[in-house]
């Protein structure tokens, strides 16, 4: 059975409770209208209650929830791919070491070249299917992915790893044009190292990514907590008109459902369940 990981201060829980109650308000008033009477009591409307600033803040934190939702699976799917090349990088350095072989028939040579051969295409296929939303942060051509990741319009720039790319793409090369193959030890020395280089610092580079559109998530949990505790504020007074409750209840549940994807969408939280 699937766990949902939930965070959240005891005002975020008390909004999620909240959700199914809106239905409720939201019949009472629709049968109002029906039979002909008013959503509200007088002539003051939900607008005059809850701001232009509440609608701002929602819509910032609209934005600011997708930024990092699409910043988060752009580095999630390069650190799957990363981790795909690294075990294939093993096998590629055994079966090089394995043609360096002096002793070698000429079929084994042909049959250890065509296995390297096929890991490359391997290679070259976790580089291309590690794209997420048009961003892929392990190609050759890949570019720095750059979002507002704050209320305060904070950019964070989650640095390409093209460098990655560009290895497989020349160690690739080097054992399908079979101009140095006959040399596996020049290709172990120099391509092959570099290879490990290029891994190393994607591995690094793309784990602190993560870490920090992490930090921004629960910064943004934060900021949608705050502004359902100031909703809750409204909606706990004495103000009864359905129209004004409706329409706070309604961007309540909006920042309620964001934080939750929020909180799904970092695995650590499933930790916390744990302790």
């Amino acid at each position: 059975m699937a766990i949902t990981p939930l965070t959240g201060s005891s005002e975020f829980f008390k909004s999620l409770r909240g959700v199914n109650s809106d239905k409720k308000s939201s019949n009472r008033a629709i049968n109002r209208l029906a039979l002909g009477g008013s959503a509200t009591d007088k002539s003051i409307t939900a607008e005059k209650i809850i701001d232009q600033t509440f609608r701002s803040k929602l819509r910032v934190s609209s934005i600011l929830t997708q930024n990092l939702g699409n910043a988060r699976g752009a580095v999630s799917v390069a650190q799957a791919g990363v981790k795909n090349i690294s075990e294939l990088a093993l096998v590629i350095q055994d079966k090089l070491i394995s043609l360096a072989n002096s002793n070698n028939l000429e079929s084994e040579k042909r049959s250890l070249t065509t296995d390297l051969e096929n890991l490359l295409n391997q290679a070259e296929s976790f580089i291309g299917g590690s794209e997420f939303n048009a961003v892929n942060l392990l190609s050759a051509n890949g570019k720095d992915l750059n979002v507002v990741a704050t209320a305060t319009g904070e950019e964070l720039t989650i640095t390409s790893q093209s460098s990655l790319g560009s290895v497989i793409n020349s160690l690739s090369a080097t054992i399908k044009n079979g101009s140095r193959i006959s040399d596996p030890n020049s290709i172990l020395q120099s391509e092959f190292k570099l290879l490990e280089a290029a891994l190393a610092e994607a591995s690094t580079a793309l784990g602190g990514a993560d870490k920090a559109v992490s930090l921004r998530q629960r910064s943004l949990q934060d900021f949608n907590e705050t502004l359902i505790k100031n909703l809750g504020n409204v909606l706990e007074s004495d103000v009864e008109r359905e129209g004004v409750r409706m329409t706070a209840q309604s961007v309540q549940t909006q920042l309620s459902r964001q934080t939750l994807a929020i909180s799904n969408g970092n695995p650590s939280s499933v930790i916390k369940l744990f302790k």
